[in-house]
């Protein structure tokens, strides 16, 4: 399949815009280079494309000006450099750049509140150095943390009017108020876009969970081990919702060029609900690895079991838990895991590096919560967007780009 191949999508908007001009910010992450390589696509719609990203930019995708920009130099800096490539004029700003802050102990998220300061400077810096750009609709990516999932149990599904929740700080809610303060200060209006877990695959970004899982599976076939599931038997019957990089872009270029869509928020995710059992069935099937149907018959203490210091979201006065019977960060760093990766990446030319730098933590982290994560999203579909993958369908996608990028082994060879 070619990399950029959309034949697995259903029910995609079309546009009559022509002549457009497009800035993507943070195109060097999953989202933002999927969302580059759709923009391009129709070089008619969209007859220049920016790509910024803080390190030198890694996508050579066709009809893009890749652009390095430190995000958090200040907004003259950005001018300066805004500037030196004659970016005089963009019609649509997409905004995916990010910046992690761990907690003391490595924690993904862990550092709450420097990643409120950092995020929202980047965004409210940014803004203010394209003034007089004429920049017609910005539009966000945030994500599902808005609505607290990390925490504990939220009231499912999301829907994008609920609640705010303030048991701690949130970057996605700082960077909502920026483009609410800063849109009629310079004329633009906006759109936030809030995924769930997102599967994509590129070049030089590693928190990615269809390829961490990629990798999993892969190791088990050359062991020629059962592929076990590090969660609890109740994540393993709970829905979780994924979001496909693709799709996610498509959806927010409706929402760019959607009369209706500008200055609210909208839910993005594949349309279907899998469980977390037929997720882990369907990837097995792929790979050809077997799975032992007598898991969770052996009682054994979890590796890791904790309780949430804060309230659930939902209002139900419980505490969210995490559980996982095994880590799949403990498992990677065994030694005959590491020998068996390196032979498979030295015979099939894969990176060997990949395995080593994947997101094991975040990995785990998706599947140690003891509640599902559902967001709503028939407030696009009642406004016209009826884009949708099968969730099975694009875990196989992104698992082929990923073979493609010599990301990931295949399973075939």
């Amino acid at each position: 399949m070619a990399l950029n191949s959309y034949d697995e999508y259903v029910g995609l908007p079309t546009f009559e815009q022509k002549g457009l001009t497009a800035l993507v910010a943070g195109a060097n992450g999953i989202s933002g280079q999927h969302m580059v390589r759709v923009l391009t696509r129709d070089p008619d719609r969209w007859s220049k494309v920016y790509a910024l990203s803080r390190r030198p930019p890694q996508t050579d995708i066709k009809g893009t000006e890749p652009v390095a920009l430190d995000f958090l130099s200040g907004t003259e800096n950005i001018k300066k450099t805004l500037r030196e490539h004659n970016i005089t004029k963009v019609d649509y700003i997409f905004f995916f750049a990010y910046k992690e802050s761990s907690g003391p102990n490595g924690e993904l998220w862990g550092g709450q509140e420097q990643m409120v300061k950092d995020n929202g400077k980047m965004l409210e810096d940014f803004l203010n150095a394209t003034e007089g750009l004429a920049v017609k609709r910005v539009i966000l990516q945030t994500g599902a943390k808005n609505y607290g999932g990390h925490i504990g149990p939220v009231l499912t599904p999301c829907r994008e009017d609920d609640p705010r929740v303030l048991a701690i700080p949130n970057f996605y809610y700082r960077q909502e108020d920026i483009l609410k303060d800063l849109g009629p200060k310079y004329g633009f209006t906006w759109s936030v876009v809030r995924p769930s877990h997102v599967l994509g695959a590129i070049k030089g970004n590693t928190m990615s969970l269809a390829t961490t899982l990629g990798l999993y599976f892969s190791v088990q076939k050359e062991l020629g081990e059962p592929a076990g599931f590090p969660g609890t038997f109740l994540k393993w019957n709970s829905i979780d919702t994924f979001s496909s990089a693709t799709l996610n872009a498509h959806l927010e270029e409706w929402c760019a060029l959607t009369p209706g869509a500008e200055n609210q928020a909208f839910n993005a995710a594949n349309g279907d609900a899998p469980t977390w059992g037929r997720t882990w069935i369907d990837i097995a099937a792929y790979y050809g690895v077997p799975i032992d149907p007598h898991q969770f018959d052996k009682d054994i203490t979890p590796e890791v079991s904790i309780e949430s210091e804060h309230p659930a979201p939902d209002g139900s006065g419980r505490r969210g838990r995490v559980e996982l019977r095994w880590c799949l960060e403990s498992w990677s760093k065994q030694p005959h895991v590491i020998k068996a990766w390196e032979g498979l990446a030295d015979r099939q030319g894969v990176d060997v590096d990949v395995f080593r730098m994947a997101s094991w933590s975040f990995a785990d982290g998706v599947m140690s919560n003891q509640h599902q994560s559902v967001l709503d999203i028939n407030k696009s579909r009642s406004m016209g967007f009826l884009g949708h993958v099968d969730s099975t369908r694009e875990f196989y996608h992104v698992f082929r780009l990923a073979e493609q990028l010599k990301i990931l082994p295949s399973p075939n060879k």
